[in-house]
């Protein structure tokens, strides 16, 4: 019960850290293109800005080139958010003393009783 209670409490901490991160994510995002939009119609012309476009595209499309050579996983931002959340709870998991797979074990033990 208290074992359950904490990986419910340690759970919940590392899906808020990575829903903020997410949200980190979103804004940048959205700061990037107002950035990109205002250097094209607010300052410069396209004809400055295509290039900044285009090798700022090309960069953040080697960026999930090279989480996808190394996670073996899409780029995708559900799968992003996935394995930070994965990799936050064993942070969580290992900053508390909390073995995960004790935990599992004596899950399955209560339950053959």
């Amino acid at each position: 019960e208290r074992l359950q209670e904490m990986k419910n409490h340690l759970d919940s901490k590392a899906s808020l850290k990575v829903r903020i991160r997410g949200w980190i994510i979103g804004v940048y995002l959205v700061g990037q293109y107002l950035a990109l939009a205002y250097g094209v119609w607010g300052v410069y012309s396209w004809d400055v800005m295509e290039p900044i476009c285009y090798f700022l595209t090309t960069s953040v499309n080697l960026c999930g080139l090279a989480y996808f050579v190394n996670y073996k996983k899409e780029g995708r931002y559900d799968t992003l958010l996935e394995h930070l959340a994965h990799r936050q709870r064993l942070k969580l998991y290992e900053r508390y003393n909390f073995n995960e797979e004790r935990y599992q074990h004596l899950l399955q033990q209560s339950s053959t009783l």
